[in-house]
């Protein structure tokens, strides 16, 4: 735990220079202070809005985040009535709740994929030993590739046989029966992945969170270029 602060015991003292010294109880917090504060970010993930007023920024890193090539923020906040520390990073990727949108991307292509092969998207030329798709979808490369051992790379590879061949008379039971199962074997792979059933489904899907991501880096753009701008907060050596 870090050391607790009252907000009402915490000034700003304004020199004749405009530096702005944070105080606590009259005396200047030093370095050593500011680092017992208890780290708590002020940003919520998700809403991508501040958790309390933020007092300020601290020109300061130390231990292993002086190497830090990303220009984090060190920032003062008030939390009810105590303050606490937050580094904010430069990508909102550093955010976990956004770094699993961004992979949700790559899944939900994943299932696309996979789903545009049960669908007949592909001729049986263009899906015989084809094991690798890509697309951009908002701005964001994606792709996937399936292998050449597994289950789901023989599906894809009996489904692209049975297509260049049937309907003709070397069509048997037995390879409808070999196609059901791979058509099944890649439905449910595709719905194990992110619970989707078409590839319309899947695209719009996948086209709606990199949508979202989009709009969430914009915003953040505008919030971390605001926090930057605060004023910065001396203390002590």
């Amino acid at each position: 735990m870090g050391t607790r602060i009252a907000a009402h015991e915490a000034t700003i003292k304004t020199a004749s220079v405009e530096i702005r010294a944070l105080t606590v109880s009259g005396r200047q917090v030093t370095l050593s202070v500011f680092r017992q504060l208890q780290e708590e970010q002020v940003v919520d993930q998700e809403s991508l809005t501040l958790k309390g007023p933020v007092w300020g920024k601290v020109n300061y890193l130390w231990g292993g985040d002086a190497k830090r090539t990303d220009d984090p923020l060190h920032m003062v906040w008030q939390k009810g009535d105590e303050l606490r520390r937050a580094i904010i990073p430069r990508d909102i990727d550093s955010f976990s709740y956004w770094s699993e949108a961004r992979k949700a991307i790559d899944e939900y292509f994943r299932a696309a994929s996979l789903l545009s092969i049960v669908e007949g998207r592909y001729s049986p030329d263009e899906l015989g030993g084809q094991n690798r798709f890509s697309a951009t979808i908002e701005g964001y490369w994606v792709s996937c590739e399936f292998g050449y051992s597994g289950d789901v790379p023989q599906a894809i590879s009996t489904i692209a046989i049975y297509r260049r061949y049937a309907p003709t008379a070397q069509e048997t039971p037995s390879r409808r029966e070999e196609y059901g199962k791979a058509v099944a074997i890649l439905r449910a792979n595709a719905k194990q992945v992110y619970e989707v059933e078409s590839f319309d489904d899947a695209m719009e899907q996948a086209i709606t969170v990199a949508r979202q991501l989009n709009e969430a880096k914009a915003t953040w753009a505008t919030l971390r270029k605001s926090l930057g701008e605060l004023d910065q907060l001396f203390i002590a050596t």
